[in-house]
């Protein structure tokens, strides 16, 4: 159904308003230590569209309700925003309900993935619709069941276990405005948590303790390829051949290589939160109390072994690690320079929820932030220098490469330190230019002694500002 303009509005309507504001693009980095808490650079309070401040912001789309009371009646409004760019915000979904008090409506967003995202209406009818966001506008169209549903590109499996009976419905997304019923699996147990690995296979689990790989490339005779017995509440991301999840006391991973024999990989008996991958390693995080508990994992190997100690105090919402640099849901920066060793380097001002880095800013439900430098040489063209100092191989036996760089051109010292803080050795002293350096250390004092296996301190001080990083001597 194409939305309707403004004035075709009524209590169970859809509507479109479609506008664009010019909001120029801010390309810049501020360093979060000295700036805190970090400002926007651009509040989306300021904007058009200021009602959806502090809104609901899932993967590209900021949704918002609003309720205005006017003695024991009240006017609601939610808008669905598409801010995919940013700098261009358009507005694609506007639903107005009247009613008076205990009559209020629940709207959020359920799912998003590219042009389509789900809206629930919980009101005197649940319902939730399906919405394509299109260059003019949005198409929308009722789901025919509700319940957890899972997007792909052009298809999308939608689990009910409520109204219609237990059963997993295989939908055609790919006509804007327009939702087509291919398959339904009826089963004996109710499906949950669906999770797309393709337009055609999904993960799903079930309430007798199984989650199963089904197969829906023929609609008309879909296929069980495997099951593996637990449970799941929500899927936090897809790294590779796993598949992670987690319920109220765990937080998991699938592996579905092999898609007749999918198994849990590994299991941390903590009710799971959030979770970021980035190369070798990840950041997990879990609910605890009030607030959460976070550490970085080295995932290289087949389970995943805790490098760090829990840091963060906030329930984070979301993680995004970005160079080296992690941003919670909680508005909080860590330097992961050495991801043994998170370091807090700032919060930003009234951020909760999802984030994510998009064009050089840090998108968050509030506004356009800016990313963390801690100083910054501005180059024509070429990416900007930051202080930074790290060392590969991490641990080590006998040498390692220390990389460093600084953003301006000055006297550098570069040096290294027993845990009792006694300088062991000095491997730069010197003015440098500014930009990457490198150099390479034996394990050995000033003296030329081997130095015993344990962890040494490395402490990089340029421009009156420095850096440390640890370094693992090890047998």
């Amino acid at each position: 159904m194409r939305n309707r303009p403004l004035h075709a509005m009524c209590a169970s309507g859809l509507l479109l308003l479609v506008f664009h504001t010019a909001v120029p693009a801010v390309a810049t980095c501020v360093d979060w230590t000295e700036e805190t808490p970090v400002p926007p650079l651009v509040s989306w309070s300021g904007a058009p569209f200021h009602v959806t401040t502090g809104g609901q912001l899932e993967s590209g789309y900021l949704g918002r309700s609003v309720i205005r009371w006017q003695g024991v009646m009240f006017d609601q409004d939610f808008w669905v925003w598409d801010v995919r760019d940013p700098a261009w915000p358009q507005e694609i979904l506007h639903y107005a309900h009247q009613g008076a008090a205990g009559e209020e409506a629940y709207f959020g967003i359920d799912a998003a993935r590219g042009d389509h995202l789900v809206v629930s209406i919980a009101g005197p009818l649940y319902v939730q619709r399906l919405v394509t966001a299109l260059p003019d506008g949005a198409e929308d169209a009722p789901l025919p069941v509700v319940g957890p549903i899972a997007l792909g590109e052009e298809r999308a499996f939608h689990s009910d276990a409520e109204f219609a009976g237990n059963q997993l419905v295989y939908l055609d997304i790919s006509v804007p405005g327009v939702v087509t019923t291919l398959a339904i699996l009826p089963s004996d147990c109710a499906f949950t948590a669906p999770f797309a690995l393709s337009d055609t296979i999904v993960l799903v689990g079930r309430d007798d303790g199984l989650l199963q790989v089904i197969d829906f490339t023929v609609p008309s005779a879909p296929v069980v390829h495997g099951s593996v017995p637990g449970t799941v509440r929500h899927w936090r991301l897809r790294d590779g051949d796993l598949v992670i999840g987690s319920t109220n006391s765990s937080l998991f991973a699938v592996d579905v290589s092999e898609l007749e024999a999918p198994q849990i990989a590994w299991t941390i008996p903590l009710p799971g939160e959030a979770a970021v991958y980035h190369g070798d390693f990840a950041v997990f995080s879990f609910y605890q109390g009030p607030g959460s508990i976070t550490r970085v994992y080295d995932v290289s190997q087949s389970v995943p072994v805790a490098i760090s100690a829990p840091f963060g105090d906030y329930p984070v919402g979301a993680l995004v690690w970005d160079g080296d640099v992690l941003y919670t849901g909680a508005g909080e920066a860590f330097d992961l320079q050495d991801p043994a060793s998170p370091m807090l380097l700032g919060r930003a001002a009234d951020v909760y929820g999802q984030v994510y880095v998009q064009s050089g800013e840090l998108i968050t439900s509030r506004g356009r932030y800016p990313l963390h430098c801690y100083d910054v040489t501005a180059t024509d063209g070429l990416p900007p220098v930051q202080l930074a100092l790290r060392a590969n191989p991490n641990p080590f036996n006998p040498t390692t490469e220390v990389s460093f760089s600084v953003p301006h051109s000055g006297f550098v010292q570069l040096a290294l330190y027993d845990v009792r803080g006694r300088t062991v050795r000095t491997l730069v002293a010197e003015a440098l230019e500014g930009g990457r350096h490198s150099v390479r250390w034996d394990g050995r004092d000033e003296r030329g002694r081997a130095l015993p296996a344990r962890v040494y301190l490395a402490r990089l001080v340029s421009a009156g500002k420095a850096r440390w990083c640890k370094l693992a001597l090890v047998e």
